[in-house]
Formats: C-alpha cells, structure tokens, sequence
C-alpha cells in the first residue's frame, strides 16, 4: 500500500505549484489514469493475443465500455482511500517517517512505474496505429 500512497504523493506534487488549491484532487485524477492506462493496456493485449479464448466480437466490442466503466470505479475507490480513509497529509509524514534511502527507492520505482504506466500504452497505440495505417 506504501507504493500507491508514493505514487499519489508525486502525482499530487506534480500538481502542487500549478494548482495550489485543488492539487490532491488533480493528483487523485492522475493516478486513476495511470490506473486506467494499466487496464487499458490489458484489455487491448488480451483482446489482441487471446481473441479465441474470450469470443472475438464479444470481448472486443465491449472492451472500451469495460476501460470506461473503470474510470468512475478507480475514482471512487481512490477517493476512499485517500479523501475518506486518509488524508494527504497523514501519507506524507508516513512517507517521510521512511529512512531517506527507502524514501528514494519507492519515489524511483513509483515515478518508473507512472512513465511506464502512459508510455507503454501509447506506444502500444503508435504500433498498432501504424500497422493499420501501413506506416510499417
């Protein structure tokens, strides 16, 4: 649970000289698209390679309504965790109770993971864009 509260703190300070009143709204957005670009990578992927396992035209044609059912689910959950459960500031003195090693070390892994996050599916959707458009 520690690497999601990470994640949300750097996506909440990636907002907080922006938008100095709603930057842990912003961030709780920014996580859920992270989130989201997760399942929607898989969605794709398994409709992409395992299109006979779960009915090609069955799967396939829902699975946008699949990744957009998704998006009010990841928020609420989301807004649970971190609006009603906790709050920003109780993750960050939790984060920062960390030696500042294990600190760095989740900070490094959680940033990897949201540019991994929303770089894989766009080059996914690059690569499969390209082929049906024949650019290779």
């Amino acid at each position: 649970m520690l690497f999601f509260d990470v994640a949300y703190i750097l996506c909440c300070n990636f907002y907080k000289k922006r938008e100095a009143n709603i930057f842990k709204i912003s961030g709780l957005i920014l996580l859920s698209f992270v989130f989201l670009t997760d399942m929607m990578l898989v969605t794709f992927m398994l409709t992409e390679f395992f299109s006979e396992t779960f009915g090609s035209d069955y799967f396939y044609t829902r699975r946008y309504y699949i990744d957009l059912g998704a998006i009010p689910v990841f928020l609420f959950i989301l807004y649970l965790r971190y609006f009603k459960i906790t709050n920003y500031d109780e993750v960050v003195k939790k984060m920062y109770s960390l030696t500042p090693n294990k600190r760095n070390t989740y900070c490094i892994i959680a940033l990897v993971y949201i540019v991994l996050s929303i770089g894989s599916l766009l080059i996914y959707v690059f690569y499969k864009g390209g082929i049906k458009s024949g650019w290779w």
